[in-house]
């Protein structure tokens, strides 16, 4: 039996035999991978440029064999070179993104058993902004998410520079730059010590107190501080110190400290020197003024353009500001007047002559292009700044005043920054006059507007609002005083006080329009001249001045010069030589009249101009010498050329002339500082500017300005 199962098996085992494969039981598969549809494309998002962002592609094992893969890239991207992807399982590829400065793309492709597979790669390289700081004590950092710089304030004490040079050992505290009182003792008693804060200490001179001896002079010890001493005798008498009166028989000077009289030297001054004229000397107990000679210019520098005759030319704490327009030269046409304009203004003033004809030759009615631009010079002769105006249009400059340049258009106001030109703001309107603006202070400017229903308005503007104040009659005149009060001269024979809110006061006053002058509280219409004097409520009385000539002859007003100081009023009208019903141009004259500006007598009056020797006025200012003093710019026009002369009037007579050179002669506009006259002379190529030194010549700033000004340019009180 036993016997018979061993010899079955054997038989069952050798009829299977042709069906064994001995040493391969599993049969074989071909391996396969992919890439799982999720990283088909992988985009990185932004990254800091020169950082780096790292994502998994994975690929999936689609057999139960496993399969050796081989990677390659391109773009700024990188991953290992080879991966095993076991049968049935995933694995994560690990892709890094190198950020630079801009979007790019790339691929990443695996190669397995014969097969490859590719994704797309995305990223956004950045580079960040670069964050300064607003102020001390905080940090600011870029955000990528937000694309900006992000600030947060600096941890308490921690060192910061205050911005001001005033404090030292700067501290944050709170995001704020904290800091000590720098000192600013020199030990110095003849110092004033003081902190900028833009500049740090400051030690200015200690201004001592004058002494009460004229034979003294101040000093300053660093360690006593302010004392006196006697002034220096002089080795030569000529040099000694007058203090007290002096004539070429006897002066009174300093000697040894006291006040003594000695007999006047030969050759002692006698009188100061006065813009062109020397000084005066004694010469046989007789004062001798040398002759005049040649004036000549401070300085004189052609300008860009001309300024026509139309233009204003003013001047605020010593800078020139003017605006100038040229053409070009191909459209000046050969029919220029040549600066005549047949007598429009009567010949009263220029007998016909046009100044501002010269500006354009004739080409801007032509249709010549036009370029005019807002100019601006120091008053020792350099350009601040020019800034031009849009091609073919111009703006009239009529105004300068706390808040900057004044011009006025077609379109209506423009106020521009005087530091450097630029624009600040803008204002539409129709209905300006360029007669009547000026600026406040606190509020602007200040105009008078013609309303759509025939009314007008004043109206104050600046860059963030605008009030409107209804006011009776057409603006004749507009001017503010040194407390922002506006007065208001109207065709309805009314002077109007008036406040930025309402009108204040209303006077009466029949046939006195014209400029309206201010000094030390007292008022002048100078038109037909009324003076007004202060009252206990506040208002003003009036009282007509008498302009009655001697020998009953007619004076007509002629106020576009008039002045007004502390002591003094001058008046400026026109009279006829002959007592005649009519005066033609060649018997009028113009007179000026000086009046106690506090209770309105006539000190003296005297003749400027012969019109009948073809002069006109150009300009007139105030001067300290006298009551009543002043300088007038005169241009006279003959047959062979033209002159121009500076004449002093002090006391009611011509005391000095000073006449410019030839080549200087042809002014047009003429303005005074505080040393020096500054004119304007057209040339055959445009315009260029002079100044004359006046040699300490005493100017008065406290009058309202006239001619070639706004009407409402306010000058500084005494």
């Amino acid at each position: 039996m036993r016997g018979s199962v061993q010899a079955l098996v054997v038989t069952l085992l050798t009829l299977a035999a042709p069906a064994c494969r001995c040493g391969n039981i599993v049969s074989p598969v071909d391996a396969q991978f992919r890439v799982d549809p999720q990283s088909e494309t992988v985009d990185f998002g932004r990254v800091l440029e020169g950082e780096t962002r790292t994502l998994p592609v994975t690929l999936v094992g689609e057999t139960r064999a496993a399969v050796s893969v081989t990677i390659a890239l391109t773009g700024p991207f990188t991953a290992q070179s080879t991966v095993e992807v076991a049968g049935g399982s995933t694995v994560d590829v690990p892709v890094t993104f190198h950020a630079g400065n801009t979007p790019v793309t790339g691929t990443i492709s695996f190669t397995g058993n014969g097969k490859t597979f590719t994704a797309n790669l995305l990223g956004t390289g950045v580079r960040p902004l670069v964050c300064v700081p607003s102020k001390p004590c905080v940090v600011s950092v870029y955000s990528l998410d937000a694309d900006a710089c992000i600030e947060t304030a600096s941890p308490d004490d921690a060192a910061c520079e205050p911005t001001s040079q005033c404090l030292v050992q700067g501290r944050c505290r709170d995001g704020e730059c904290l800091g000590v009182t720098r000192s600013c003792d020199d030990n110095n008693k003849c110092t004033v010590d003081a902190c900028s804060m833009s500049a740090g200490c400051v030690h200015t001179m200690t201004a001592c107190p004058a002494p009460t001896n004229p034979c003294h002079v101040a000093t300053c010890d660093p360690v006593m501080g302010c004392g006196e001493t006697n002034v220096p005798d002089g080795i030569d008498p000529r040099d000694a110190v007058v203090c007290g009166a002096v004539n070429c028989d006897q002066a009174n000077v300093c000697v040894g400290g006291q006040c003594t009289m000695i007999a006047t030297p030969e050759g002692f001054p006698c009188s100061p020197a006065v813009a062109c004229l020397a000084e005066a000397e004694c010469h046989n107990k007789v004062c001798v003024r040398p002759d005049a000679g040649l004036w000549v210019s401070n300085w004189s520098t052609p300008i860009d353009g001309e300024i026509s005759a139309d233009d204003q030319f003013l001047e605020r704490d010593g800078t020139l500001f003017f605006t100038a327009c040229h053409v070009s030269p191909s459209k000046i046409d050969a029919g220029a007047d040549g600066g005549l304009d047949a007598g429009s203004d009567g010949g009263r003033f220029d007998a016909g002559a046009d100044a501002g004809a010269a500006a354009d030759a004739g080409a801007m009615d032509a249709g010549a292009p036009l370029s005019c631009a807002l100019e601006s010079y120091t008053g020792s002769g350099f350009d601040r700044f020019i800034t031009r105006f849009t091609p073919g249009t111009r703006a009239d400059l009529v105004h300068i005043g706390f808040h900057g340049v004044v011009l006025t258009g077609e379109s209506g106001l423009a106020l521009s920054s005087s530091r450097d030109g630029t624009s600040l703001a803008s204002l539409s309107s129709e209905h300006v006059s360029p007669r009547v603006v000026a600026t406040v202070a606190d509020g602007g400017v200040v105009f008078a507007e013609t309303q759509p229903d025939g009314g007008v308005s004043l109206r104050w503007w600046s860059m963030v609002l605008t009030d409107q104040l209804p006011i009776a009659g057409d603006v004749k005149t507009l001017a503010v005083d040194a407390r922002d009060t506006v007065w208001s001269w109207n065709d309805s024979d009314s002077l109007q006080q008036t406040t930025q809110r309402s009108v204040t006061a209303t006077y009466l006053l029949a046939d006195a329009g014209g400029p309206l002058l201010m000094t030390s509280g007292r008022l002048v219409v100078a038109g037909d001249s009324m003076l007004g004097f202060p009252v206990s409520d506040g208002g003003y009385e009036f009282q007509p001045m008498n302009l009655q000539t001697d020998g009953g002859r007619i004076a007509f007003p002629q106020p576009q010069f008039s002045m007004m100081t502390n002591d003094a009023t001058v008046l400026f009208d026109t009279r006829c030589h002959s007592q005649v019903m009519s005066c033609p141009t060649d018997e009028q004259e113009l007179w000026a009249r000086s009046m106690n500006s506090v209770t309105g007598l006539t000190a003296w009056e005297t003749r400027v101009l012969h019109f009948q020797e073809i002069e006109r006025l150009v300009e007139t200012q105030a001067v300290r010498a006298s009551p009543g003093s002043f300088v007038a710019v005169i241009r006279r026009e003959f047959d062979g050329g033209v002159q121009t002369a500076v004449r002093l009037f002090a006391n009611g007579i011509s005391v000095a002339e000073c006449v410019l050179p030839a080549g200087s002669a042809n002014v047009t506009k003429a303005l005074f500082t505080a040393n020096q006259m500054i004119t304007v002379v057209s040339t055959d190529g445009g315009s260029r500017l002079e100044a004359w030194p006046l040699n300490g010549l005493p100017m008065s700033k406290g009058n309202w300005s006239r001619q070639n000004s706004g009407s409402g340019e306010r000058r500084s009180l005494p």
